[in-house]
């Protein structure tokens, strides 16, 4: 087969009150087929056109009132079986931190010794490799009296909240004082930028380092400290961050060379800080002749849409919970050109 083929688009879904390509909005989708020989956009009563052929259409700019407008690839819902393919609708999916819960409650705290909290960082932007450990230390002295498990805990989070390298978050948690929560902090990201989203992955450990000097009677046990994983690290299908990563390298794919190692003032991009985004994949295969004659060969390749969906319960908060809805033309009139392809859920 030949290298796979992406396109990508990203932007507003066209409101099903769309009737014609000149009256939709600089930066809409839809879907758009040949009928009577014109390109012509679906509605949700049209009738027959299963199975025919379609595109994706992307309004890009606007001239003298008519819309100048960029297609995808060809396809049909027989292209897409070639390949058990599959026209799939994923909603969208915020980002959410890595987070860690470690409880000290049960911790055998030992005169002299020494505690070490060890931090695994992974994906590390702007460092090669993209990989360092950092332990956090708290020593516990020979003399005095012996440090609760409510102080180490107090100890570690203020440990990890001041370090100048500061990759989390730590707190105490609200209502148990031996407990500590460590979340990773979400990287900065500009859209106008090349700077490319860095979530960052992490792990914990913990251990202890033995006394300088023999003490009678302060040989610990078990450390018995709990590090559980509270919540792994989502990426967020249809986060903005992944979605803008996504276009500017397809941009760079359609020869727009912005995907660069510092940063430059990008060409006109559609994607938007802080809206929700709804996925569509259509995968599909194209014959195509081979360097020996053979023209029954395949090559799979991906049309692969980001449709704005703002939280109709939430005019204020886009990312409030509640029904995430994108409009119109392209979730209702996708389904009526492919009616026997498996997919995600539409309502």
């Amino acid at each position: 087969m030949l290298n796979p083929y992406y396109s990508f688009f990203v932007g507003k879904g066209a409101p099903s009150t769309t009737t014609t390509i000149d009256t939709m909005n600089i930066g809409e989708i839809a879907i758009a087929y040949v009928n009577s020989g014109a390109l012509t956009l679906p509605t949700a009563s049209t009738t027959g056109v299963g199975g025919k052929d379609f595109y994706i259409l992307q309004v890009i700019d606007k001239k003298a009132s008519k819309s100048i407008y960029r297609l995808s690839p060809l396809l049909n819902q027989s292209m897409i079986a070639n390949v058990k393919g599959q026209v799939v609708r994923t909603p969208n999916q915020s980002y959410t931190p890595q987070q860690y819960k470690i409880t000290f409650t049960s911790i055998d705290i030992t005169k002299g010794y020494t505690y070490v909290l060890l931090m695994h960082f992974y994906n590390v932007r702007d460092l090669s490799p993209q990989v360092f450990y950092m332990p956090f230390y708290v020593q516990v002295p020979l003399t005095g009296t012996l440090m609760t498990a409510k102080e180490m805990a107090a100890a570690f989070v203020a440990q990890l909240n001041r370090d100048e390298y500061q990759k989390v978050e730590a707190w105490v948690d609200g209502t148990t004082d031996t407990i500590i929560h460590v979340r990773a902090i979400t990287p900065d990201y500009v859209i106008t930028q090349r700077d490319e989203f860095c979530p960052l992955y992490f792990e914990v450990g913990f251990g202890e380092l033995s006394i300088p000097k023999y003490v009678a009677g302060t040989i610990p046990t078990k450390t018995k400290v709990v590090i559980d994983q509270e919540t792994p690290t989502n990426l967020g299908i249809g986060d903005w961050r992944i979605v803008s990563d996504q276009e500017k390298r397809a941009q760079a794919r359609m020869g727009i060379m912005n995907w660069t190692a510092f940063p430059v003032t990008l060409p006109r991009m559609f994607t938007k800080e802080s809206m929700p985004y709804t996925k569509y994949d259509i995968t599909f295969s194209t014959p195509y002749r081979a360097a020996d004659d053979t023209i029954n060969r395949l090559t799979n390749e991906s049309v692969v849409i980001y449709v704005e969906s703002p939280d109709v319960t939430s005019a204020t908060d886009k990312k409030a919970p509640g029904a995430i809805t994108e409009s119109g033309l392209l979730k209702t009139c996708l389904p009526l050109f492919c009616p026997d392809v498996k997919g995600g859920t539409w309502s």
